[in-house]
């Protein structure tokens, strides 16, 4: 599924340290699996590789769409975590580049005139049913992505920009999994495979089930022609699929990793949408959105098992729920703060031979300690992570926020003050929570200071008045014996 259209050529690297497409060297000859191949990329931003992962697809990302995004998606994770203002920009130059290539926007004139056209089409003219789901997939998520750097703006007009991108961005997901329902169902009867979320997608092609989750599949009629606010033509899927067509294009394999990649962003969707509060989230429904918090677990815990490239994102953020937005939102309860810890600890475990040593995972499994209550053991823990995370400032940063924390609990003032400290200087994020904490703890640093002196003074003070009663007594005795003796 090569795609020679999706071509971008940046002016340098990003402001990433010594990033080098140098670094990557190794000539993949005629066989290119774009998929595998983006699949190794992110699995090297994971494990701290975000140099190689970088090389890998800007040499790569003229070969096809979905090299382009994970060279957009380095981009994006960059600048989210950096909230620089540089890199910020970047990143949307590069995303927008990416949506650009990507998408099939032609207009109603010239997709009328293609449509009904004399002209004999030639095989190269006609994308495959996989590219043409693949390249809206893409631009679905680099709108989503664009949505989330656009609110970092904090403002009236960057709310308004990015609920406009969120809104195209849902609208194309929300298509997509109702199409790519209806073409499951078709391949269901052909293969009998099965695509339900409670199916592991590797083991589609076998038919196996496996246990837990319920199905978020259903039939849906054939949709007509329409175009989206993004003006981007997105004929139905359904109407250039027929049975050869999908025999030859969509194999089981490649439609459960393409249902991977659509359930990334549609489970996102619907996870976020649902931790808004109830009144919100009517408005938010009216407007078109859905919220299914079980329906959004289920999509990501697809996609996490999937062959797409986004696989190893969607078990950060099921991780980033059952340790963050669970506690933190009190879902199970005020008092369950560490319900979410089980599941996250299976999703790790099932993950560990992957990402041995990535900062990110050590950072999550410093969380479940946390939520455990085993302040020493996610101490150590996060300083692993900050010490895998070496030459990555942004996840330094996140990885000192909870040691600060952690010596914040152990009472290690001075460690904690420090750890802030560092943050305040450093950080694009809170400046102002850092400076009330670092405030806080200097305080609390002098108060322990003091109250020490005062103790120190308050024992010396003791020991010198029980000092002079021992010496008056011993006088005391003494004259008493000479006075009897006398």
């Amino acid at each position: 599924m090569a795609e020679g259209g999706c071509q971008y050529e940046h002016s340098g690297p990003p402001p990433l340290e010594t990033m080098d497409a140098a670094a990557v060297t190794d000539d993949l000859g005629e066989t290119f699996d774009d998929v595998e191949m983006a699949a190794t990329g992110i699995n090297m931003l994971l494990n701290d590789g975000f140099e190689e992962a970088f090389a890998l697809f800007h040499k790569y990302k003229d070969e096809s769409a979905l090299m382009h995004s994970g060279f957009s998606l380095v981009f994006f994770m960059q600048a989210l975590m950096s909230f620089e203002e540089e890199k910020l920009g970047e990143a949307l130059k590069v995303l927008q580049e990416t949506e650009k290539k990507c998408s099939t926007n032609d207009g109603f004139v010239k997709y009328f005139k293609k449509r009904f056209s004399k002209k004999k089409k030639t095989p190269e003219e006609e994308p495959s049913v996989e590219e043409r789901i693949q390249q809206q997939v893409i631009v679905a998520d680099c709108l989503l992505y664009q949505a989330i750097l656009v609110f970092t703006g904090q403002d009236i007009p960057s709310y308004v920009k990015g609920g406009w991108l969120l809104r195209k961005a849902w609208k194309i997901y929300d298509k997509l999994h109702r199409e790519l329902s209806q073409l499951a169902e078709i391949v269901s009867q052909t293969h009998g495979a099965d695509f339900s979320s409670s199916v592991d997608p590797s083991s589609i092609h076998k038919g196996a089930h496996s246990e837990g989750g319920a199905a978020v599949l259903e039939s849906t009629p054939t949709a007509s022609i329409e175009k989206p606010a993004n003006g981007i033509v997105h004929a139905p899927i359904e109407a250039a699929a027929t049975n050869d067509r999908l025999d030859a294009d969509l194999s089981p394999e490649v439609l459960g990793r393409l249902m991977g990649a659509v359930k990334f962003g549609y489970g996102t969707f619907q996870l976020s949408i649902s931790m808004v509060p109830p009144r919100i989230l009517k408005l938010i429904e009216f407007l078109g959105f859905e919220g299914d918090r079980a329906v959004g677990l289920s999509c990501l815990s697809y996609t996490s098992h999937s062959r797409d490239m986004k696989a190893p994102l969607a078990t950060l953020a099921l991780l980033w729920y059952h340790t963050v937005l669970r506690p933190f939102f009190a879902l199970d309860g005020a008092n369950q703060a560490q319900a979410g810890s089980r599941e996250a600890e299976c999703i790790i475990k099932e993950k560990e031979g992957e990402f041995p040593n990535s900062s990110l995972f050590l950072f999550f499994q410093g969380r479940i300690r946390r939520l455990e209550k085993k302040n020493a053991e996610a101490l150590t823990l996060y300083q692993r992570a900050l010490e895998e995370a070496k030459g990555q400032r942004e996840i330094e940063l996140m990885c000192l926020y909870e040691i600060s924390w952690c010596h914040s609990l152990a009472l290690d003032w001075k460690n904690s003050r420090d750890g802030f400290t560092r943050l305040q200087k450093e950080s694009k994020w809170s400046r102002a929570y850092y400076t009330y904490l670092v405030a806080a703890l200097v305080v609390v640093v002098v108060v322990v200071e003091v109250v020490v002196v005062v103790v120190v003074l308050l024992v010396v003070v003791v020991v010198a008045v029980v000092v002079v009663i021992v010496v008056v007594v011993i006088v005391v005795v003494v004259v008493v014996v000479v006075v009897v003796v006398v």
